[in-house]
This record gives C-alpha cells, structure tokens and sequence, in this order.
C-alpha cells in the first residue's frame, strides 16, 4: 500500500465502521421502540442531569422543534418527564424518570458487553491507537463543520485515570 492511498484506506475502514456500527445500534433501539436520537436525549441527560429544552437541542445539534418531537415521544414512553424550572417561570426542565435512568443504565451495561466482546482481547496499545485516531478524525470533522468536539472527548481522561 503506497504512502498516499493509506488515508483513503482507512477513511474507507471508518466509513464501513461507522455504517455496521450505526446499523447494529439502530436495530438495537428499535427493537425498545427508539430511535438513534431519542437514545441521545437519553446520553445527555444522563452525563448532564436536568436541562432546559434549548440546552438539550444545543447539546443535540437539533432545531427547537425537533427537541420538542423527541422530548414529546420520550414523555409519551415514560422516559423523560418536565418540571417547572426552580427560578424561570417560562422555561420547563426535562429530566430522566426512574424508567429512563434504569433504560440509561441498561444502555452503560450492554454497551460495557458490547465492548468486551469486540474488543476485549485487542492488545492496550492497539486501542490507545485506535481511540487517539478516533479523537483526531472527530476534532478534524468538528473543524470542518464548525462543530464543537463531542461530550465524550473527556472520556479519555477518565480511561488514563485523570480527573
């Protein structure tokens, strides 16, 4: 393989992973009667507690509107629940109900499985490079479009044991 054709090589890679990835998951949550989305409302609440609907859409990169779609169909499920925020009458928190922290919960554990299971047996320096490559293509994409990194850029803090 020539020096110049490995970029594309492994773009390629990335893209096949990212599609048998996305695809895995979407059927995953469909099967509990979610969508990729709806799952992300469920991820930020549960690294970010209660929010207000425009932090949540910030968070989400969503319009107003579709928070409203996701956080509706959420509260239809018994997933999310809103309350009155403590000091603006105008604004209605959402939060995870105790069904959406078990489903978040239950998300964490087979995630864990799922990780074990795929990579478990890599060698440490192998992963180390594979999550150093995943962060550098999410901080070169989030250039790109103008996007900030991704919430989950911390989590390599945690996995080397810093705070």
């Amino acid at each position: 393989m020539s020096e110049e054709s490995r970029p594309v090589v492994a773009i390629d890679r990335a893209f096949e992973l990212a599609d048998r990835l996305g695809t895995l998951m979407t059927s995953a949550l469909a099967d509990r009667g979610l969508t990729p989305r709806q799952a992300h409302v469920i991820d930020v609440l549960t690294r970010r507690g209660p929010l207000v609907q425009r932090e949540l859409g910030d968070a989400l990169g969503c319009t107003p509107r579709h928070v409203t779609t996701l956080v509706d169909a959420l509260e239809r499920s018994g997933l999310v629940a809103r309350s009155a925020h403590p000091t603006d009458r105008r604004a209605l928190l959402v939060r995870l109900t105790g069904q959406g922290q078990a489903t978040a919960a239950r998300f964490d554990a087979e995630r864990a499985q799922a990780a074990a299971a795929l990579l478990g047996d890599a060698p440490p320096g192998e992963l180390d490079g594979f999550i150093a490559t995943a962060e550098r293509l999410l901080a070169r994409i989030a250039e790109f479009t103008g996007e900030a990194v991704a919430e989950t850029a911390g989590q390599e803090q945690q996995l080397a044991g810093q705070p």
